[in-house]
């Protein structure tokens, strides 16, 4: 998605893109761009890596983006047996431009090799989304 309005390209960039009930993303400058346009990096687009928490035990991660509605996680602090299918994700205290606990999904399966997270958004869905500056919760 990318944005060009007057009051977009005053905001920050990494600052947090929600849903109604989910972090969707970052907003991020257009590199070579002199108006300052900016595009939002959806959490499901491959380049995208977040740090997140899992579960009641906040369990430390990195979510890699995999493609629609669906992204991975990466470099798990505990083993494999501290994570259940079902458990939450969330946006992590230890994000530099992130706010914590914003709602990212679910672990969606685990195997040995690769745990699976269903995202909280449908990006066909989206109609209204919202911009906090990031690690303020301002919007």
């Amino acid at each position: 998605l990318e944005l060009a309005t007057k009051d977009l390209v005053h905001l920050p960039e990494f600052a947090a893109v929600i849903s109604s009930d989910a972090l969707i993303g970052r907003l991020l400058t257009i590199e070579g761009n002199a108006q300052g346009r900016k595009h939002i990096m959806l959490l499901s687009h491959p380049e995208s890596k977040i740090p997140v928490q899992i579960g009641e035990n906040g369990i430390q991660a990195m979510l890699a983006g995999q493609g629609h509605r669906i992204a991975r996680l990466e470099y798990q602090q505990r083993s494999l047996t501290d994570i259940k299918v079902g458990d939450q994700v969330l946006s992590s205290r230890f994000s530099r431009y992130l706010p914590t606990g914003l709602n990212i999904g679910v672990v969606k399966s685990i195997n040995e090799s690769e745990i699976t997270v269903a995202l909280a958004f449908d990006p066909d869905l989206l109609r209204y989304i919202g911009v906090i500056s990031a690690k303020t919760g301002r919007p």
